[in-house]
């Protein structure tokens, strides 16, 4: 039989296998060879691998000996490894969680193995619990990392843990979307009738299972629960690089369980944060904040005496204290949702975490009379909050709303040298919630007011000889996003600027002579120059020269191109890119075409781009001017295909080419 055709029945035998039912229930050990000899998987022909199966089962367990009621984690997952560029699925880690006064989550089954199809034969290479690696044993946690042995295309890895959690507060996520296509995820949550959960979704299709039944409650003797079943048979893979996604798991599919109440035998139902105003209670009451925030607001201390008060009008007052803070206390790089430090730690040390410094400086300014509020927020490396139904463990730093040049706004005290109303881009994150008072709260947007200008000004000469390209590329970068290239740049300036210039790789720019600084007239902006030359930057065809105007310095690829989004597009701030290249026609060559101009706006005019082209017959000199204006912070998921299309015109406008021919 050919072996092509041989392979396309056993595609079609597996993917006939899978469609006839939507029940899995799969053994460790028990791998199909079907699945082994698979080469291609149907449902997505470029994959480089794909989860076959994962599931996640939660339930309750009694310890006598300490009279502790623990959460068991039991999970299994095999994931098909099609193309070496899909080796990188073979790492995979577990968390396990540390608590203050509790002991610490115990791993009590492990197993994994990497299985090879070779002569008829299954080849195993085992994994052992002994085999873990431990990373990042912190405070919080320890992270054991499992790498499987002997991967290539066609390799199976498996693995399946148990955990016994000793906080039953929230369930680990359960994510039933991946980097690659998930054939089958499924979790479980059995649920004594003694407590009361709450799941929070992040889902975007009806499951392919969704129950609920009674249940014995195994792990508590006679105890009756109920069973909550979930699972989806396929989730597309969800492509991490797309621009503007900060934080892959903001963008799958997954659900969670955090606790909401508990009614004890013959006792009284006891709440668990069931509510925003229960969580900002807890918050304005707890040591490392709202007690923290307070000490600093009363006379425990005289830092406001050292502050240069002078006037005693409002905006005055929060320049000083920022100036006072940001010239005076360091943050220590770390962030956490509670103040890492005492009143009198920070005192004495001059250093804490982010919400150490903001509680600070809102105690202060409280203190001062400005109206002042703290925010709960999240970076965005951390992930965005939800909204839905309060839970801490979503918020890991705090900022400041107050009362600044007429209105509120957004403010942090962790970055000496950043203009007073500028916020660091990585805090840029979605939605915040303001304490205002016990029981009451406020949302607010943590979005910057000030715009984001990008501008790049490129001069290209062209050797008709060679192709050779080489010219200067200045500019200058305000707003958030012009702050964080200032303070990257201190410690690489090449890395920095490299990524700031070089969006189009394929041209491969060698940058010569960077450098970069804020100017002491313009604290809000970063000034750049660099020097580059491209070898073959030009196309030379006999007498024939093709060059792309920009370059390096913009995309020809759409940027937006998963086939949907169900999330927003987050920007953090207005954006405006204004781009000039500027063409020298070599001596003894004319023009014979360039781009054509381009105008497009998309609905209310909330995204503007144009592409003009200009020829100065003075200088001999052709300019492209390019200029694209983002005029909402925000674009729901719903204007995706909006924003798609868009794109997609303007990387056809940048995709043109100059052509210039020899004189004859």
């Amino acid at each position: 039989m050919n072996r092509t055709y041989f392979f396309i029945l056993l595609l079609f035998a597996y993917c006939s296998i899978k469609a006839q039912t939507i029940e899995r229930k799969e053994k460790f050990g028990k791998v199909p060879e079907e699945l082994l000899q698979l080469k291609v998987y149907a449902k997505d022909t470029n994959a480089y691998a794909f989860v076959d199966y994962r599931i996640c089962e939660n339930e309750f367990n009694y310890d006598p000996s300490t009279l502790a009621i623990h959460l068991v984690e039991r999970c299994h997952e095999r994931i098909k490894i099609l193309h070496k560029n899909g080796y990188d699925q073979a790492q995979k880690t577990i968390f396990l969680r540390k608590a203050v006064g509790q002991k610490d989550d115990d791993l009590k089954l492990f197993r994994a193995c990497t299985y090879n199809y070779e002569n008829g034969e299954i080849i195993e290479t085992k994994i052992n619990k002994i085999d873990l690696l431990t990373e990042n044993d912190n405070e919080f946690g320890i992270s054991k990392k499992m790498a499987f042995k002997d991967i290539r295309p066609g390799s199976v890895i498996e693995y399946e843990y148990e955990i016994e959690r000793k906080s039953i507060f929230q369930t680990t996520p359960f994510y039933f979307q991946s980097t690659i296509p998930v054939a089958w995820a499924e979790t479980s949550m059995l649920i004594p009738n003694f407590f009361e959960y709450v799941s929070i979704s992040n889902n975007f299709e009806p499951y392919t299972i969704h129950t609920k039944e009674d249940h014995l409650a195994w792990g508590l003797g006679h105890t009756r629960g109920t069973k909550f079943r979930y699972a989806h048979e396929y989730q597309p893979a969800f492509n991490p690089r797309e621009k503007y996604i900060y934080n892959l798991n903001d963008h799958l599919a997954r659900i969670e369980f955090q606790i909401q109440a508990y009614t004890p035998p013959n006792g009284r139902r006891q709440e668990f944060f069931s509510s925003w105003g229960n969580l900002c209670n807890h918050f304005i009451d707890a040591d490392k904040h709202g007690y923290y925030t307070k000490q600093f607001a009363s006379d425990g201390h005289n830092l406001e005496t050292s502050i240069e008060i002078g006037s005693k009008d409002n905006d005055s007052l929060v320049k000083k204290t920022y100036n006072f803070i940001t010239s005076n206390f360091r943050w220590n790089g770390y962030n956490s949702v509670y103040s890492d430090k005492t009143m009198r730690q920070m005192i004495a040390d001059k250093t804490g975490n982010r919400s150490a410094i903001n509680l600070m400086a809102c105690g202060i300014l409280k203190k001062l009379g400005v109206d002042v509020y703290p925010v709960l927020s999240s970076t965005r490396e951390y992930g965005m909050i939800s909204t839905i139904y309060p839970i801490i463990s979503k918020f890991n730093t705090t900022l400041l709303t107050l009362r600044y040049g007429g209105k509120m706004v957004l403010m942090d005290f962790c970055h000496p040298g950043y203009p007073l109303t500028i916020i660091n881009e990585e805090l840029l994150n979605g939605t915040g919630l303001a304490i205002m008072a016990k029981d009451s709260y406020k949302w607010i947007s943590l979005e910057s007011d000030v715009k984001t200008i990008i501008v790049k000004e490129l001069t290209a000469e062209i050797n008709p000889a060679t192709g050779m390209v080489s010219g200067e590329c200045n500019g200058s970068v305000s707003g958030s996003y012009g702050m964080e290239l200032a303070e990257d740049a201190k410690s690489d300036i090449q890395k920095t600027l490299r990524s700031l210039l070089i969006i189009n790789e394929e041209s491969d720019p060698n940058l010569m002579e960077l450098s970069g600084r804020i100017p002491p007239e313009r604290p809000d902006i970063f000034l750049f120059r660099s020097k580059y030359e491209i070898h073959n930057g030009a196309t030379v065809a006999g007498n024939i020269i093709y060059i792309n105007p920009f370059l390096f310095i913009a995309d020809d690829s759409n940027p937006f191109y998963q086939q949907y989004r169900y999330s927003d597009i987050e920007l953090g701030s207005l954006i405006a890119e204004n781009f000039v290249a500027r063409i020298n026609i070599p001596p003894g060559y004319t023009i014979d075409e360039v781009p054509e101009e381009t105008s497009l706006s998309i609905k209310d005019n909330a995204a503007l781009f144009s592409y003009n082209v200009q020829i100065d017959t003075d200088k001999n000199q052709i300019n492209v001017i390019y200029k694209n204006n983002l005029k909402k912070v925000k674009f729901p998921a719903e204007e995706y295909a909006i924003l798609q299309e868009y794109y997609s015109l303007i990387s056809q406008s940048v995709s043109k080419q100059i052509v210039l021919s020899k004189n004859q």
